[in-house]
């Protein structure tokens, strides 16, 4: 986990071996600060970005990650119904 972070935007608290954010290179810790362009303040603005877009569509991520800010495009698949209930974390 990465504990240096000061600025806006949503961490990553875990990410589920063989998703689209294991494949796209996320790991928990990673900061989200941008999705398709718009800043992320708290998780319900990533959450809300990213169900918005359609399964099969890509979703753009601006990530701070080990000290360098990154953009990391995801491709957006439909949830299992038996996913668990996490959600992502504000960072503090």
């Amino acid at each position: 986990m990465q504990l240096n972070y000061q600025g806006n935007g949503v961490a990553i608290m875990q990410v589920v071996t063989g998703t689209p954010a294991d494949e796209a290179g996320l790991q928990a810790g990673d900061v989200i600060q941008k999705v398709n362009g718009k800043d992320v303040t708290k998780s319900e603005d990533a959450v809300a970005a990213i169900k918005a877009a359609k399964p099969g569509a890509t979703v753009a991520l601006q990530v701070w990650t080990g000290g360098l800010k990154k953009l990391v495009n995801v491709k957006v698949t439909e949830r299992p119904a038996d996913a668990g209930g996490a959600q992502p974390q504000d960072q503090p």
